[in-house]
């Protein structure tokens, strides 16, 4: 299958012909645009849902819907993606957030022929009061939800996710870049839910940050599966995670940098020694187990002991860098000031 062969965007397009999909010659860029949402799908679908490929009557709820997964009209390429004849199914676009379109959209234009046995419906609400109405779907797709943000709509009790995988329905989604599923995993985690099988995602979009020049604004970077965990909420490990603001917050303030900058709350010192920002001028040498004064390098505090309780064994992410600045605010602050 072409979706799970192809690794470039160029040969996928060429592969599957994708101009002829179109009523007008369309660029190269166009045709991204206009297929991401739809082969962000065919791609999950063919590598963690294999057994719904061309079963009738199946229901394909897309959550969290805006932007990119938004746009109706590129769903009916879903057959030709997964190199099928015809399929006959509904796809519900659900989120309370559908209306807004900031990228852009244009007019696909998409032949009548394309996708006539697909169905592609709106829904403007939360999932909850979505299945209230419709029931459950067959399968639910969560296209960047970020979980980090909004991890208490989405795992409230009754935000119908529970429900879901209480019934076996497979729950498969993606984050925005590379780090940030990391992200979406630790708060899922500290929720009580699971995320796994992250993977990269050959066929993700992104565009620099006009003002960096650097920074990239990225849309399905990394996949994933949803899995029920312990479904208690580690309030400890929430505590850590609901630091972010605050620890944001305060290193753009003490370090003049822009909001684009804020990933660079870790760096590395002449030493190739990896420093993690802490409070104001003070960073912890995670080389040397000391926290240390920026400059001067003066010893503030030595032979740090780090809980690694909630840790990966790669502490180089943004997401990794902020619960380190907040274990050891919770540690040592009091020894700082």
């Amino acid at each position: 299958m072409e979706i799970l062969k192809q690794k470039k965007w160029n040969r996928f397009l060429t592969s599957i012909k994708a101009n002829s999909l179109f009523k007008s010659n369309r660029s190269s860029a166009e045709q991204q645009h206009a297929l991401l949402g739809v082969t962000m799908l065919a791609r999950q679908l063919a590598l963690r849902a294999p057994e719904i490929i061309g079963k009738p009557n199946i229901t394909i709820a897309i959550l969290g819907c805006e932007d990119f997964d938004g746009d109706m009209d590129s769903y009916r390429a879903l057959p030709t993606l997964l190199e099928l004849k015809g399929w006959d199914l509904a796809i519900h676009l659900v989120g309370n957030n559908i209306h807004l379109g900031s990228l852009g959209h244009f007019e696909h234009g998409f032949k009548e022929s394309i996708g006539k046995g697909v169905s592609v419906s709106r829904y403007d609400t939360l999932f909850d009061k979505y299945i209230t109405q419709n029931g459950t779907p067959d399968l639910i797709i969560m296209n960047s939800p970020g979980i980090e943000e909004y991890y208490g709509t989405w795992f409230a009790t009754d935000s119908g996710i529970k429900e879901c995988l209480d019934k076996g329905i497979k729950i498969l989604g993606c984050s925005y870049g590379y780090d940030e599923a990391g992200a979406d995993y630790i708060f899922a985690k500290a929720c009580g839910f699971n995320i796994e099988n992250i993977f990269d995602n050959p066929f993700f979009y992104n565009i620099p940050f006009k003002e960096t020049g650097s920074h990239m604004m990225s849309w399905g970077g990394q996949t994933w599966e949803m899995t029920p965990s312990s479904l208690r909420a580690d309030d400890e490990l929430l505590a850590l995670c609901n630091q972010k603001p605050q620890i944001v917050g305060e290193f753009l303030r003490d370090s003049g940098k822009t909001p684009f900058e804020m990933f660079d709350i870790t760096t590395l010192n002449r030493a190739r020694e990896r420093c993690y920002w802490l409070i104001g001028d003070l960073f912890y040498n995670a080389n040397r187990h000391q926290i240390i004064e920026d400059g001067s390098e003066d010893i503030i505090i030595d032979d740090i002991e780090l809980d690694a309780t909630y840790l990966s064994t790669d502490r180089s992410t943004f997401t990794q860098a902020l619960l380190i600045i907040a274990i050891l605010r919770r540690d040592y602050l009091d020894e700082i000031l």
